[in-house]
């Protein structure tokens, strides 16, 4: 039609449509080589998958059926399908992407065999993991909440105090030539019992499992083959029954386990396994063991560690006492064997070790102190509720002092305490605190906590907890009243000008916070928050051991153990600067009502930390209280009035959608905001002075030009 009927015509319109369509093989051929260089698509990003479940990577342990319809393998699948068909991104990429989904969705809201509740919680923060956005980057996953990488590749997951239930997935494995730490403590209802993919965590150097529900009858003897751990933390968990000697034959840089609040069957052994002590391990933790058999465990082992600098074992029952041969452990420095059964003397032999701090209140030790440990630098010691006798040494009571390089801690019953002199600061005898009342050291048998009050619970300090206030020294927190100037963060005193909750009556809830060194637990509620390394306010309950406090002295000091005690007498008392120091630790005003360090709304954290709101949102009672409103009433459950609509209006604020709470919370910061900026200018009166002078002059040099101009008008 085009070219008429000649057959030259009808030729060159063959060879045209030859040509069109030998290009446009060579256009689709061209297009799939683009998509390949370009990415995978669906159906090669399955098979990539699929091969990775049948290779080795943990050792020939291939799941059956790894993407059956319903599996959280095959939900993490298609996502990884979706998001990197034709992206251009690798296959190391979409493997770590694949991994970290499977965590997600095995993690999410799922039951296992310890949590079968009618309602699973979702994660805590899931900023990322459960975001559904288009692909900005082929490793947009390093931005994820908990997520640390290096060159696109998975190095870190901390996921800690997250509420990651359901089982934790063996697909980690995918990540094991890069994976150097997993933090998954504090995850209570959190399940594991495969751990084959240990064996392809070939650079895992920190694992932190503790306070989970992690299962095992006995050690697994695959530990044995994490060859780069360096970090071990299995405590409060279901790893339980046999010790397992085999398990520990690997695992050459261990320097630190933590074993504590297990059940362990010893068998036919007298100590932990020589293939654990033998280690080069620097810190080890086994409080509150609890042995199944009839076993008996003694301490002999401590002395066959050369380099142990720290070893805590409170609670956990030992036959006979402190051997001498623990003398041969020479860096030793802290030693903490409370409530342990302990008999016979306290050995000399430990002044062949660099001991500097030792708690050995509450056994059955005898005899007296030896006096060769004068010659010791202490910094704590603690030796009440035992049967010693005789007194301590001026040699000892001489350390005494409140600097870091002096014996800031020193307790004992009262007659080894009584009518020896030394440098106590506080004027009285040797010691700087007696018996196991006057120290606090002692378990109490406490009553029941009554109803917490409504809204956001309990916020508050237990009623025997001491505070620092000016011109009269500790004071408990039960005897604290509005106006008492109390010690704060910086070492300065503040006037008490609220009590957010002020009950004597009342009982509740606490966690008993112990650190290395304060002679006295902090207690406060599992919401309360407290500062920590970094001058971060973060909630109590997101405190495991090992972590760095801030005492008054503004030193770091080490969480030694954390338990659920029950007090009567709940106290929270504000200061403008919205800090207080409490039983020597530095801690906050306020709480974190959802148990982490920033608000979140709708799930999705924002930049405002708790600590940052709680304080605009109080200026207004602040700058009530400067210009002389100082009444206080309380509710019922003694929570002032001050803090109880708030609390009742951020309840119902963080029900709402994303678009309402945000709506209502943005319009609130500005407005406390402006409030701050009113009590900064109140508390520097030459600020105002400033203000008020600068405002003058330019309201006079403008009425200066006005004259001028209308002068030189006339």
């Amino acid at each position: 039609i085009v070219f008429g009927s000649s057959s030259r015509n009808q030729s060159k319109f063959k060879f045209k449509v030859k040509v069109k369509v030998e290009i446009m093989k060579v256009l689709a051929l061209f297009t799939l080589l683009i998509a390949s260089a370009n990415g995978q698509t669906k159906e090669t990003i399955r098979t990539l998958l699929r091969n990775t479940h049948q290779d080795s990577m943990y050792d020939g342990q291939v799941i059956k059926q790894p993407f059956a319809p319903g599996s959280y393998q095959l939900a993490a699948r298609e996502e990884a399908a979706t998001r990197y068909a034709s992206t251009g991104a690798s296959n190391d990429v979409i493997k770590n992407y694949y991994a970290l989904r499977c965590i997600y969705e095995s993690t999410n809201g799922k039951s296992n065999p310890r949590a079968q509740f009618d309602e699973i919680p979702n994660w805590k923060v899931a900023t990322g993991w459960s975001d559904d956005v288009s692909v900005d980057t082929a490793s947009d996953y390093c931005t994820w909440h908990g997520i640390t990488c290096e060159n696109s590749l998975v190095t870190g997951i901390k996921l800690n105090n997250n509420t990651l239930y359901g089982t934790w997935p063996v697909e980690v494995a995918f990540l094991g030539e890069t994976l150097e730490s997993i933090d998954l403590y504090y995850n209570y209802f959190h399940y594991c019992e495969n751990y084959q993919w240990f064996k392809s965590m070939k650079v895992l150097n920190y694992l932190f499992f503790g306070t989970t529900s992690w299962d095992s009858n006995g050690i697994p003897s695959v530990l044995k083959l994490l060859d780069s751990i360096f970090e071990l933390d299995f405590s409060n968990t279901f790893w339980r029954g046999y010790l397992n000697p085999d398990a520990w034959t690997g695992t050459p840089n261990l320097y630190y386990v933590d074993m504590g609040n297990n059940f362990y069957s010893f068998l036919s052994l007298t100590s932990i396994p020589e293939s654990l002590y033998s280690k080069n391990i620097i810190r080890l933790f086994m409080d509150n063991i609890k042995i199944t058999d009839n076993g008996q465990l003694n301490l002999d082992f401590v002395g066959k560690m050369p380099i142990i600098l720290e070893f805590w074992a409170d609670f956990t029952k030992f036959t006979g006492g402190i051997p001498a041969s623990i003398g041969e452990a020479g860096s030793l420095k802290s030693l903490s064997l409370t409530y342990c059964g302990l008999t016979g003397a306290i050995p000399a032999t430990l002044v062949n070790t660099d001991i500097e701090r030792m708690w050995l209140f509450a056994n059955k030790l005898t005899g007296s102190f030896p006096s060769v440990l004068a010659t010791k630098k202490w910094k704590y010691l603690f030796i009440e509720e035992n049967d010693i006798t005789g007194s301590f040494s001026t040699g000892i009571c001489s350390q005494v002092g409140t600097t870091d390089d002096t014996l800031q801690g020193l307790g004992a019953d009262c007659e080894i305490c009584t009518g020896v002199s030394g440098n106590n600061p506080t004027g009285g005898d040797c010691c700087t605190c007696c018996g196991g009342d006057g120290c606090g050291n002692l378990e109490e048998v406490t009553p029941a906590p009554t109803a917490a009050p409504t809204g956001f619970g309990g916020f508050c300090f237990s009623g025997d907890s001491e505070v620092d206030v000016e011109n009269t020294g500790l004071v408990k927190m039960a005897d604290l009243a509005i106006g008492d100037a109390v010690k704060v963060a910086d070492n300065t005193f503040e006037p008490v000008y609220s009590f957010g909750h002020k009950s004597a009556d009342a009982s509740s809830e606490f966690l008993q916070i112990a650190t290395e060194g304060n002679r006295k637990a902090l207690e406060l509620s599992k919401d309360h928050m407290v500062v920590i390394e970094g001058g971060r306010n973060v909630p109590a309950s997101s405190i495991k051991r090992g972590d760095k406090l801030v005492s008054s002295s503004g030193e770091l000091v080490a969480v030694k153990t954390i338990r659920t005690v029950v007090r009567q007498g709940v106290f929270a008392p504000f200061t403008a600067s919205g800090s207080i120091i409490v039983n020597d630790v530095v801690a906050s005003n306020y709480i974190a009502f959802q148990g982490s360090e920033y608000l979140k709304v709708s799930g999705v954290e924002t930049p405002f930390s708790y600590q940052w709101l709680a304080h605009i949102f109080n200026s207004v009672h602040r700058v009530a209280y400067k210009m002389g409103v100082t009444g206080e009433t309380y509710t019922a459950g003694g929570v002032s009035q001050w803090v109880d609509l708030p609390n009742q209006a951020g309840t119902w604020l963080l029900e709402q959608s994303f678009v309402i709470a945000l709506g209502l919370l943005l319009p609130s910061i500005a407005f406390f905001g402006f409030v701050s900026i009113i009590e900064a200018l109140l508390n520097s009166p030459m600020t105002v002075a400033t203000v008020v002078v600068g405002a003058v002059s330019v309201m006079a040099a403008r009425r200066s030009v006005s004259v001028k101009m209308t002068a030189n008008k006339v």
